[in-house]
């Protein structure tokens, strides 16, 4: 009997410091999208969107098109095989990007930052495993969750100076999520240890942890855009609403049915929560924690991002090999109208869920589970190797 991390081929840790000089990435937008999709990010801006894939390229898309307009490639790290690219962070400016990525046939892991209008990029942090890495609200620091030889912890880098200003370890598994408050005042980390935890940014001390469930690990944490609330989802399928003040759970989200949910992510107006299970993306009220609309699809999906102006949920997964675009007022459920009387006339209302046929198979999906879901299944409890 193995636990699922141990089937991660991330088993030594490289800790390396800043590399000078900078490398130059080249751009090519006649790269074709022909590998699986493993996250996605919105623009600040709302007119494009970019996604990582599994074979260690960022690419840029045009939101009013769906073009690709440019591919870039991971630095060469002197791996024996492509990274899968773990985690996309957009800067406030819409100039820079903070990427984080695994090697699958190695135990390698890297985070780098790229200049989207020179190409240029900067690496920030070597280790045997990093799944979570962001930018604040400014873009002048960047959060990442590694493992290294010394154990688990997140650290804290000064994006213009590239100097390291704070190390967190009061970690005791995996970290798979980093949330900065949307007024950068507070970082929210989810690990496979169960625990959520919210920490000041002013003093890096944490203020509070949110719940510990042993066999219920945290995969994913999304800060309202109020910055009064965190939702987080775990692999029991669930979603849990939490007070960031109190520190009370104050709702929770279900999924009906027995998949794990992965990302979750509010409306930008902080009215609806949308999030991924493995076949279906599900929006839920706010207000209520009332399930108000599905799409199903026979293909694997994990990722979602919704557009800054509202319009549009960007999802995808190990199913795609592009990324889907659907306006979430199209998936909202109609509500239930009362029976009509002999006097009234019932009128057809449509169904807003949408399906969309598989791309790829599911055998991807179990790629996908080693990466990010299986690692944290593996804190549950051990599974046959």
């Amino acid at each position: 009997m193995i636990r699922v991390r141990k089937l991660l081929p991330f088993l030594l840790a490289i800790t390396i410091g800043v590399v000078q000089p900078l490398f130059e990435v080249a751009p090519s937008a006649a790269q074709e999208a022909e590998s699986p999709i493993s996250t996605t990010a919105w623009s600040p801006d709302s007119t494009r969107y970019a996604t990582g894939d599994y074979d260690g390229y960022v690419q840029i898309w045009d939101a009013a098109t769906g073009q690709l307009v440019e591919a870039f490639p991971a630095p060469d790290f002197n791996l024996s095989g492509p990274p899968l690219i773990t985690s996309i962070s957009w800067s406030s400016d819409g100039v820079l990007l903070a990427i984080a990525a695994s090697a699958s046939t190695q135990p390698s892991a890297y985070v780098w930052t790229l200049d989207l209008t020179t190409g240029q990029t900067t690496m920030f942090e070597g280790a045997s495993l990093i799944y979570a890495a962001a930018l604040n609200p400014d873009g002048t620091l960047l959060a990442v969750g590694v493992e290294v030889w010394e154990g688990y912890r997140i650290k804290v880098w000064d994006v213009a100076s590239q100097q390291l200003i704070a190390e967190l370890e009061d970690f005791s598994d995996v970290i798979l999520s980093v949330a900065w408050s949307p007024d950068g005042t507070r970082l929210a980390t989810c690990s496979a240890d169960a625990a959520s935890a919210i920490w000041d940014t002013a003093t890096w001390t944490r203020l509070m942890t949110l719940g510990e469930f042993p066999t219920h690990p945290t995969l994913w944490g999304a800060w309202s855009p109020d910055g009064t609330k965190l939702a987080t989802t775990s692999i029991q399928g669930t979603a849990l609403i939490w007070d960031t003040i109190t520190g009370q759970l104050v709702m929770t989200l279900t999924s009906h049915d027995d998949e794990s949910l992965y990302e979750i992510v509010w409306s930008p107006d902080g009215s609806m929560l949308a999030g991924v299970s493995p076949h279906s993306l599900k929006i839920w009220d706010a207000a209520t924690g009332a399930q108000i609309g599905t799409l199903e699809t026979e293909a694997y999906l994990d990722t979602l991002a919704w557009s800054p102006d509202s319009a549009y949920i960007l999802y995808g997964g190990v199913g795609f090999t592009e990324p889907q675009l659907v306006e979430p007022s199209t998936l909202i459920e109609p509500v239930a109208t009362p029976t009509p009387t002999p006097t009234e006339t019932p009128t057809a209302t449509p169904t807003a869920t949408r399906v969309r046929p598989g791309s790829t198979g599911d055998w991807l999906a179990i790629h996908r589970d080693i990466h990010r879901a299986g690692v944290a299944a593996g804190a549950a409890g051990d599974v046959e190797a």
